[in-house]
């Protein structure tokens, strides 16, 4: 679910509004606000800064679009989910002791 969660999360990005997105994969706007909000639960920070008339990425929102977009390599990998897990942790004050292991380990 966390990789289908980033997928759409980049569909937002890309159509600028969470209704957009949602039509574009065939879910509801609610459903989408759903899976958004558990995506930057799972993460623990904010990703879209979001008002009725505009939506902006946060800082950490932007990581994660770059960590995506990053590079040509598949997103479900594990190294992947690993990077963009920890950059995100990093990017809050997070980083702990088994980021920099990951780290190590997908180098």
């Amino acid at each position: 679910m966390l990789l289908d969660n980033i997928a759409l999360f980049m569909q937002i990005v890309e159509k600028g509004s969470l209704a957009a997105a949602g039509r574009e994969v065939g879910l509801s706007s609610t459903t989408v606000s759903e899976r958004l909000a558990a995506l930057a639960a799972h993460f623990g920070v904010s990703l879209l800064n979001r008002t009725t008339r505009a939506m902006s990425l946060t800082d950490e929102g932007r990581m994660l679009v770059e960590d995506a977009r990053g590079d040509s390599s598949d997103m479900t990998s594990p190294q992947k989910m690993a990077a963009i897990a920890c950059a995100l942790c990093a990017a809050t004050g997070g980083l702990n002791f088994f980021c920099k292991k990951l780290r190590r380990s997908t180098a």
